[in-house]
């Protein structure tokens, strides 16, 4: 959603394999569901993730196959490293990173968040890939644990 605060945006997919997460986003019953919604520049893709960053020749814009993007930015697993789902763990190659890479126009940003602090090994396979790669920890205050926090946000340019 902080990506449609910038004008310079002219569309934002957000993707998800569950129709149903997308179903509540249509249907407002998640809290930023009327925000997206309420942009005309939000379209939803129900598709994996995975499935379409590996496949550039397709890609991400089932409307407009072969598409480039400015940013690709991740947020799935809990971690490069801590998976939602095991068969994830494919996507963290130098091989399927390079995928979806290729679906970046030049100077494009791959960003992904993590919920753990950042991982040297993780930093030094994207370092395979692209030209930049940044890792910000990133504190903020959990209502949930009544304490301060910290998540990580990896940032890669590819030239």
């Amino acid at each position: 959603m902080a990506a449609l605060k910038d004008e310079r945006i002219s569309e934002q997919l957000v993707v998800d394999a569950l129709d149903t997460v997308i179903g509540w986003h249509q249907d407002e019953l998640v809290p930023l569901g009327k925000i997206l919604n309420a942009d005309t520049r939000n379209r939803y893709v129900h598709s994996s993730f995975f499935d379409l960053a590996t496949d550039p020749a397709n890609g991400f814009d089932p409307q407009n196959p072969g598409r480039k993007f400015d940013a690709i930015l991740l947020d799935i697993d809990h971690s490069p490293t801590e998976y939602l789902n095991a068969s994830n763990a494919s996507f963290y190659t130098t091989e399927n990173l390079s995928l979806m890479a290729e679906q970046l126009k030049p100077k494009g940003v791959f960003a992904m968040w993590s919920q753990n602090l950042p991982e040297e090994s993780f930093i030094e396979l994207l370092k395979t890939v692209f030209d930049s790669v940044e890792s910000h920890i990133v504190p903020f205050y959990n209502p949930f644990l009544g304490n301060e926090s910290t998540n990580s946000v990896y940032v890669c340019v590819k030239e």
